[in-house]
């Protein structure tokens, strides 16, 4: 929890130095080669856990991103910020 927590911060600076879409496309890709080598690697402890690892850090980049304030009226953010964690 406590790396999640530092990881959103650094993400949040990432996305406003380099772009949303420069950083949501690296956390895709990243996460779409983490998902094609994990097979490959299920068998043996260290790949497993370190893919999971590299599955953390993209969904967080991916579940971090500011889109929601460019979408969403000022008067409804907190609600759609709810639905927005509560996968809706």
């Amino acid at each position: 929890m406590l790396a999640s927590f530092f990881l959103s911060v650094i993400f949040g600076f990432a996305y406003d130095i380099f772009g949303r879409i420069w950083v949501m496309s690296v956390a895709y890709s990243m996460l779409i080669i983490t998902l094609l080598v994990f097979p490959q690697v299920m068998y043996n402890m260290t790949g497993v856990i370190a893919c999971r690892i590299m599955i953390a850090i993209s969904l967080t980049a991916i579940i971090e991103n500011p889109l929601i304030c460019d979408f969403i009226k000022k008067s409804s953010r907190g609600k759609g910020a709810g639905i927005e964690v509560a996968g809706g």
